[in-house]
């Protein structure tokens, strides 16, 4: 069990850092905003959106791990949640950590875009969604095939 603490202790801090590292990009983006080229302010909006929706959600993760790294029932849990053979397969077979990798990568992207150009926002984001529909459906559908 103490291996697996490790594993949390450095995913933990892993997230911490993004969560930093997020909001130091976000921040600088901002304030250099009027010399970037003009964007309507959906897009801006959007922005401000998805810098607080993926801020949250770190965060959520990262005081579940702690709190599951003080207490050993916590933990245990996390452990059988993780190592579930079933939820295992169902992420091989969906290939799971490929399509995440794609989706963060085509988010950043998405993000990035919206700050230079509407129309590579767009394309960026309508891939995004559609990558996103395909996981959902793929791991809906080995859900209930397995």
């Amino acid at each position: 069990m103490e291996r697996f603490k490790d594993k949390i202790r450095k995913r933990t801090v892993l997230m911490s850092l993004s969560i930093i590292a997020i909001s130091g990009i976000y921040s600088v983006l901002s304030l250099y905003r009027g010399s970037m080229p003009a964007v309507p302010y959906f897009i801006k909006d959007l922005h401000t959106g998805a810098y607080l929706g993926i801020k949250l959600v770190l965060l959520f993760y990262v005081l579940k791990y702690i709190r599951s790294i003080r207490r050993e029932e916590a933990l245990k849990r996390l452990y059988i949640e993780e190592n579930d053979e079933r939820t295992i397969m169902i992420m091989q077979k969906s290939g799971a950590s490929g399509m995440v990798i794609c989706m963060i990568g085509f988010a950043i992207g998405t993000i990035v875009a919206g700050f230079f150009n509407a129309i590579m926002f767009f394309t960026l984001l309508s891939a995004l969604i559609f990558i996103a529909l395909v996981r959902v459906s793929i791991k809906i559908y080995y859900h209930f095939t397995m």
